[in-house]
C-alpha cells in the first residue's frame, strides 16, 4: 500500500467516513505492517491532540492533553494508543463488534459446559432436547420415540419411549422406566445401571432392558433390533424430507435451492434445483457428511478463503434466506452464511456475530460523513460452545413491506425487528454473492482480506422472494430434521 493511500484511508477512519470496504484493507495492513500501524499512531496523536485543544481551551487543568503530547514512540503512549485504536474499530461504521460475555483480563478464563454426555442420534423424538445437546442434569422423560445417548465415558445408550431417567455421572444412570440397549466398551471401567425398584444391573459389554411402571427391570434376549428399528424410523423420516425437496423445487417464490448433495462426483459445480438453474461453483470447501450422515452431502467452511460463488440477478421486494448448518466455532467477528460481494446499495448481508447472534442487513442508502448507510437486526445469541458440532435449521425473513426482519432457529422465531424509517431499502438486490464467505471486489491487487469464512458446515441452502410465514418455517424445519 502506497504511503498516500495509507494515510488517506486513515484519515477516512478518524473521520468516520470510510467504508466497509476500505476499513478491512486497512485492519489487514495493521496487523501485518508496523509501518501502518505507527501512521495510524501518529495521526491519531494529531488528530487527538486537536480535539483536546479545541475542547479544553482557557483551562487550566492540561495534564492529560500534557500526556498526549508526549514523544509517539513511548511505551506509555503506544498501550494508550492500541487502547484507542480498538475502541474506533468497536464503533466504526455502526458494526458494533460485541466480544464473548468473557472478560478480558490477566486470567485464563476457559468456557465451561454442563453435561456427562450428549444426544447423537434421535428420530421420532418427543421430548424438548434435540440431536446434538449435551445431556442435562436432572430427570429427564422421552415422551416417544427414540434416542442414542453417547456419554463421555464411551457408553452408548439407545433409549425407546415412553421413557424416564437420569444420568448421574457418565458411568452410572437411575431408570424409571422405558426400554434401552446399553454397550459398554472394554476400556470403560465399572457402568451401572440402579432402577426404581432398587435394582443394580452391573453392564459386561451390552445389555437390553424394559423397565415397567414399578421400576422392574427384566432383561431382553437381544438388543440389536432396538438400533435397526431407530435407523428404520431415521429411514423413513429422511424419505419424508426427499418426497418435501420435489414440491420445494417447484415453489414459485424461490430464486435459488442447493440440497448441497454431490451429484457429479467430484465436480465443484454445486447443482441449483430452482427454476432458474442458476449453478454454483465451490471454492476451496471439501465435501464432507450431511445431517443424515451421507459422505460428500455437505460442505466444510472451515478452510481459510472457502465459499460458494454464486449469480443471483433481479430485484426483489422481500427476501427469506434459509439452511442447515452446523457451527464448529465462532473464532472470528463476522462468521459468514451468505453476503453479496462488497456492500453495495439494496444488498443484503446474512452471517452470525462471534457471540452467536444472527445479523441481517439491507444497505439503505450511502452514508454521509456522519450518518449510518443500514440498519443491522439481531438476534439474541442462538449459539454457545455448546451447540459445536449440532446441526441448526437457521432462517431469516426480511419482509420489505411491512420493514421488518424476523430471525427463527430450529423452526421456532427468536426475535422480529423493525427498520427504521430513514433506513428502509427501496427493495433488494443480489447479483454476485457467496455462500459460507465474503468477497471484496474493490481489493485489486491487495492479497490481504478479512477472514469471515464458516467455521462449519452447511447442508441444504434456499432463498426466497417473499417472506415466508412461520408456519412455513416450522413445517420446512420439522419436515428436513432428521
Amino acid at each position: 500500500m502506497k504511503p498516500e493511500e495509507r494515510d488517506e484511508l486513515i484519515d477516512s477512519l478518524l473521520d468516520d467516513a470510510i467504508s466497509e470496504a476500505d476499513f478491512l484493507r486497512l485492519e489487514a495492513e495493521m496487523h501485518i505492517d508496523p509501518a501502518v500501524r505507527q501512521a495510524y499512531y501518529e495521526r491519531l496523536k494529531l488528530d487527538t491532540n486537536l480535539q483536546i485543544a479545541a475542547e479544553s481551551e482557557g483551562e487550566a487543568d492540561s495534564e492529560l492533553a500534557s500526556a498526549i503530547s508526549q514523544n509517539s514512540t513511548s511505551v506509555g503512549w503506544l498501550g494508550w494508543a492500541a487502547s484507542v485504536v480498538l475502541g474506533l474499530l468497536a464503533l466504526v461504521l455502526g458494526m458494533e463488534i460485541h466480544r464473548t460475555n468473557q472478560e478480558i483480563s490477566g486470567e485464563n478464563n476457559e468456557v465451561i459446559a454442563s453435561g456427562f454426555g450428549v444426544i447423537a442420534e434421535q428420530t421420532g423424538a418427543s421430548w424438548n432436547l434435540k440431536r446434538g445437546d449435551l445431556l442435562p442434569q436432572g430427570t429427564v422423560s422421552l415422551e416417544a420415540g427414540m434416542a442414542e445417548l453417547e456419554l463421555f465415558s464411551g457408553v452408548t445408550i439407545t433409549v425407546e419411549g415412553p421413557a424416564e431417567f437420569e444420568i448421574v455421572s457418565a458411568n452410572l444412570i437411575h431408570t424409571t422406566s422405558g426400554i434401552f440397549f446399553i454397550q459398554k466398551p472394554r476400556m470403560v471401567g465399572d457402568f451401572r445401571l440402579k432402577t426404581a425398584a432398587g435394582e443394580i444391573f452391573d453392564i459386561d459389554q451390552q445389555l437390553a432392558l424394559e423397565i415397567d411402571e414399578a421400576g422392574k427391570g427384566s432383561v431382553l434376549p437381544g438388543g440389536d433390533d432396538i438400533r435397526q428399528q431407530m435407523a428404520s424410523r431415521r429411514a423413513d423420516q429422511e424419505q419424508k424430507w426427499l418426497t418435501s425437496v420435489s414440491d420445494l423445487e417447484n415453489d414459485q417464490r424461490l430464486i435459488a435451492y442447493f440440497p448441497i448433495t454431490n451429484e457429479r462426483g467430484w465436480s465443484r459445480q454445486l447443482i441449483d434445483h430452482s427454476t432458474e438453474k442458476r449453478d454454483g461453483t465451490i471454492v476451496r470447501a471439501t465435501r464432507v457428511a450431511n445431517r443424515w450422515g451421507h459422505p460428500s452431502g455437505g460442505l466444510d467452511f472451515t478452510p481459510t478463503g472457502s465459499r460458494v460463488r454464486v449469480e443471483i440477478p433481479g430485484d426483489h421486494q422481500s427476501l427469506t434466506l434459509m439452511c442447515w448448518v452446523k457451527i464448529d466455532s465462532l473464532d472470528r467477528w463476522y462468521n459468514s452464511l451468505f453476503l453479496t460481494d462488497g456492500h453495495e446499495l439494496h444488498e443484503p448481508h446474512w452471517q452470525i456475530m462471534d457471540d452467536g447472534r444472527l445479523f441481517f442487513s439491507v444497505k439503505a442508502n450511502e452514508a454521509g460523513k456522519k450518518g449510518k448507510d443500514k440498519h443491522i437486526a439481531y438476534s439474541p445469541p442462538i449459539w454457545t460452545p455448546a451447540d459445536s458440532g449440532r446441526w441448526m435449521h437457521l432462517a431469516t425473513v426480511f419482509d420489505g413491506n411491512a420493514m421488518t426482519t424476523t430471525h427463527y432457529a430450529n423452526g421456532e422465531m427468536v426475535s422480529r425487528d423493525e427498520t427504521p424509517k430513514s433506513l428502509q431499502p427501496e427493495k433488494v438486490r443480489i447479483g454476485a454473492a457467496s455462500i459460507g464467505n465474503w468477497s471484496d471486489p474493490t481489493r485489486g491487487d491487495n492479497p490481504h482480506f478479512a477472514v469471515r469464512n464458516l467455521n462449519g458446515t452447511i447442508d441444504e441452502f434456499a432463498i426466497f422472494s417473499e417472506p415466508l410465514t412461520a408456519a412455513e418455517i416450522a413445517e420446512i424445519y420439522e419436515t428436513g430434521k432428521p
